[in-house]
């Protein structure tokens, strides 16, 4: 069974990491060094395996963790909206 994945998924994974931060080379959906380092890291700050492979299963988890991503940059407290009164 061969472990090549599909470009489109990897481009995928690299527009999400790149959103994150964590990547910062172009979606193109190739494999490289820094890449497989991106998913490494995103793996790790997300408890996953962190074998810096891209699969179908990783963008899934990207997607959804996507929604959530921004809280995670959001102080605990909860923001009181001000009033002009």
């Amino acid at each position: 069974a061969s472990s090549l994945v599909d470009p489109v998924i990897v481009s995928q994974i690299q527009e999400q990491l790149m959103r994150l931060g964590l990547y910062k080379g172009i979606p193109d959906g190739a494999m490289s060094a820094p890449l497989v380092q991106a998913i490494k890291a995103y793996q790790t700050k997300n408890a996953l395996k962190a074998d810096g492979q891209p699969s179908d299963d990783l963008l899934v988890q990207m997607l959804a963790s996507g929604t959530e991503a921004n809280a995670d940059a959001t102080p605990a407290a909860p923001v009181k909206p001000t009033v002009n009164n």
